[in-house]
């Protein structure tokens, strides 16, 4: 005879539902249809944000200077087009190509040739006071020889050639001048072995908007793939922020797709292989999509996007969500075959398993609403479509899946046989052993607790990227980085004083600048000082020049470059070439920029913090000095994501954990039973991180989530336990292990399948998820099935335990007693 179904509230709740939707199947699934259907249309537009922007408050100032200066510099981001092949050919493409990026509306400028001859004429501007007096000496001395070059009884006693050779050229000083210029501003920017020329390209984008990337780098291929560059043997490639943030954002897409694909055919082929019914694959598949579209509509219109820590929920919430169809989907197949009837054996399965089903859905759903409570978006976008995508797919499992299981579920043969449970014995000299090993385990992960932290190296966390590796490379040739810092100040004279403030940090012990450039250094310093020095070499050189006719053809010839150089007036900031003149000022004209480069390359979070506190120190420093001054360096949106993160995650996991035992001591009523699931709880928790340091798996921005997560999910294989070991009494612990400890192996497989299918990822950040989901998904439930059980045995053998439990089962009793005849 079957036990009778329990009466509680959410059980007749569940037996009401199903009666309902079993009532008109056709008209259920219909209605279900119609839901997934609009779910998914309402879904089909939801991308994933993978700027780090994404994962901070909406008021964070980074965020907010982002975009304020990001809009006044006309965007966040450079590109670089590197040409190669044959230099004539490379060097007409290269011009066609600017020409036709300028006509695009998304580009602020593209450059190729720079006007470098207006520098180069007035050079002698940019040498410093000492400088520009020992170019002075040196003219001096040239004119003194050229003079007695210039008589005719001169008799130059090095006239033989090898000492001509060694003696020092008097105008060299000025051809040194010539090349300081051209070394920092080339004409033409080009690899240094000549294989590539680059273009420099502004796009007018900020480095947080994707969709707007994708769209300005695919019209800029398509201009290049018109120009037609293969005809003359040319290779075109793409460096900077615009390509690589393409590339990331293209392969967080395709993992997000490949892991969610993987997860939903590794989980419906390994349950209906367990179940051994070809049907079980609709009916386990039609619940779990409506849940997942559901959520994922709801998630378009109450969020808009996905960002890097929730992308991969939909992996995850397949694992999660399947586990509620298998419960529901077996119990109706053992009440089948007990009964034979389609319809009461739905509804008496939906009042069996709901009640455990809610639990555990209560349980997860907690951890993750435990996440909202957070600042960082990061964590609180998570907890909210989670939570909600846990409860969406338990209430579409009881309403999509009755009425489909009924319509194609054949009833058994008579001669059909059910499932032999796996019988795994467990003695209490087993339970010594294997709490002894698990307390083993739990002090050797205490021990290399240490040594297991936090830690992000963002060129490894990314992967093997083409489009990383050559932006490295053209920073190289190029000798400069391509996202400088940007300090936003109003004019020239406060962009000079920033500057000079800026430039004590380019040296010293407290060096964490390669150098600053502003404006400012595009203009004459010091002008009245070098003026005086310019008048006198430029009096002597007159001097000597009114003996042109005598003087040598050689020495004629440089004393009037000598003069020209010296005759050049200083000029105004409006002066400047517009090519080397934009970069500076703002896109309105009423702000100029000085830009700073760090010595550091940022990979690393501790290198990307100290930065970011550089960045907020100089900040202070220059506004204590009277100027206005903003700050734009999008690493600093790295830096402040990685300090909430770490600064949230402890707040997270606790509030995680006081929802998860509030749940279990509604559910239980017993604190004896709740600090049992906890200890085990923790236990596994140990464990995870034993496994996190033999595995060499770190702690990083893109897996931190997990922990919390598996706080909510990690409890629910004990729960069950706990349960089934209440209802079938002491001495019982090897029949709850081949029970329902096979079916917690079969719901912890899947959850590991839905989280860890992360592993194929190709960014290793995320691929580090996966590996960390399968770790605690399998500690955990290695706590659950061994440590917990063998503790319950050992528990239940001991005398006072044996009585607690005895009156703990005679105060159950009586409490059900009372209700029953109140009722």
């Amino acid at each position: 005879m079957s036990e009778s179904p329990p009466k509680s509230a959410v059980a007749t709740l569940a037996e009401r539902l199903a009666r309902a939707v079993v009532a008109r199947p056709l008209l259920t699934l219909g209605l279900v249809l119609v839901v997934l259907a609009g779910s998914a249309w309402l879904a089909r537009g939801l991308e994933v944000d993978t700027a780090l922007s994404a994962l901070l408050p909406e008021n964070a100032p980074e965020t907010r200077e982002v975009d304020v200066v990001g809009k006044k510099l006309g965007g966040t981001i450079e590109l670089v087009i590197a040409v190669g092949g044959p230099k004539e050919p490379r060097l007409e493409f290269a011009r066609r190509l600017v020409t036709a990026l300028r006509e695009l509306p998304s580009i602020r400028w593209a450059e190729l040739e720079y006007p470098v001859d207006f520098f180069i004429k007035r050079r002698a501007w940019f040498l410093s006071l000492k400088k520009l007096g020992k170019l002075a000496e040196s003219i001096d001395v040239a004119i003194q020889r050229a003079r007695a070059r210039a008589n005719p009884l001169y008799v130059d006693l090095e006239d033989d050639d090898e000492k001509k050779q060694s003696k020092p050229d008097d105008w060299a000083q000025i051809n040194k001048t010539r090349k300081e210029v051209t070394d920092r501003l080339p004409r033409i920017y080009t690899s240094k072995d000549g294989k590539w020329l680059f273009l420099r390209v502004k796009p007018n984008v900020m480095g947080s908007e994707m969709s707007r990337i994708t769209k300005i780098l695919a019209n800029v291929k398509a201009v290049v793939k018109r120009l037609d560059p293969h005809k003359d043997r040319l290779e075109v490639r793409y460096a900077g922020a615009l390509p690589v943030n393409v590339e990331q954002h293209a392969r967080m897409t395709a993992d997000i797709q490949r892991a969610s694909i993987i997860a939903l055919v590794l989980v419906l082929l390994l349950t209906t292989a367990y179940i051994r019914r070809a049907a079980a694959t609709v009916v386990l598949a039609l619940p779990l999509l409506v849940g997942l579209a559901t959520t994922l509509a709801i998630t378009t219109l109450t969020i808009g996007r996905l960002n890097l820590v929730s992308g991969f929920l939909v992996s995850a919430l397949i694992g999660l969500g399947i586990d509620f169809g298998v419960h529901l989907y077996l119990r109706f197949l053992e009440e089948l075959r007990r009964s034979g009837d389609k319809r009461e054996a739905m509804i008496a399965a939906a009042g069996y398993t709901f009640p455990g089903c809610f639990t555990a859905a209560a349980t997860t759903a907690a951890a993750f609403l435990s996440m909202t409570i957070s600042d960082f978006r990061g964590f609180r976008e998570y907890g909210e479509i989670a939570s909600f995508g846990v409860l969406f797919t338990l209430v579409a499992t009881f309403v999509a899946l009755p009425p489909l299981a009924m319509l194609v579920t054949r009833l058994p043969r008579e001669d059909a046989k059910a499932r032999k449970p796996l019988r795994l014995p467990l003695v209490p000299r087993m339970a010594w052993v294997i709490v002894i090993a698990s307390g083993a385990f739990f002090v050797f992960s205490c021990v290399v607790l240490p040594n297991v932290g936090w830690h992000n190296d963002f060129k490894q966390l990314r992967g093997k990227s083409e489009a990383v590796d050559f932006y490295e490379y053209v920073e190289a040739q190029l000798g400069t980085s391509l996202s400088p810092a940007a300090f936003m100040v109003d004019d020239i004279d406060q962009a000079r004083r920033a500057a000079a403030i800026l430039e004590r940090y380019t040296h010293g012990k407290d060096r964490q600048l390669k150098r600053v450039m502003s404006l400012a250094d595009l203009v004459p310093r010091q002008v009245s000082g070098k003026q005086k020095i310019m008048r006198r070499i430029e009096a002597s050189l007159r001097k000597l020049l009114r003996k042109r006719r005598r003087l040598k053809k050689r020495d004629l010839e440089r004393a009037e470059k000598a003069l020209a150089l010296v005759t050049v007036p200083p000029w105004s900031v409006d002066d400047v070439p517009q090519p080397y003149r934009r970069r500076f000022v703002s896109v309105d004209g009423k702000n100029t920029f000085v830009f700073a480069w760090s010595v550091s390359e940022l990979y690393l979070d501790a290198d990307l913090l100290t930065w970011a506190d550089f960045l907020s120190a100089r900040e202070k420093e220059i506004k204590a000095a009277g100027i206005k001054v903003t700050v734009l360096e999008e690493n600093r949106v790295g830096a402040r994501a990685i300090r909430e993160t770490k600064r949230e995650w402890p707040y997270v996991f606790a509030y995680a954990t006081i929802a998860v035992v509030i749940v279990l001591l509604i559910d239980f009523r017993s604190p004896r039973k709740v600090a049992l699931l906890v200890l085990s709880l923790g236990v596994g928790f140990a464990w995870i991180v034993g496994g996190m340091y033999i595995t060499g798996i770190q702690l990083n921005i893109f897996n931190q989530s997990v922990l919390p997560t598996i706080l909510g999910i990690g409890i629910d294989n004990a729960v069950h336990m706990q349960h089934r070991y209440d209802a079938e009494g002491p001495g019982s612990i090897s029949k709850v292990l081949s029970t329902t400890g096979a079916a917690a192996l079969l719901a912890s497989v899947t959850t590991a399948i839905g989280f860890g299918s992360t592993v194929v990822a190709a960014h290793y950040g995320v691929n580090t998820l996966g590996w960390l989901s399968i770790i605690g998904i399998t500690a955990t439930f290695a706590a659950s099935i061994l440590f917990f059980l063998a503790l319950l045995m050992l528990l239940e053998r001991a005398p006072r335990a044996r009585a607690v439990d005895a009156a703990l089962r005679n105060r159950e009793d009586q409490a059900a007693k009372s209700d029953a005849d109140s009722g």
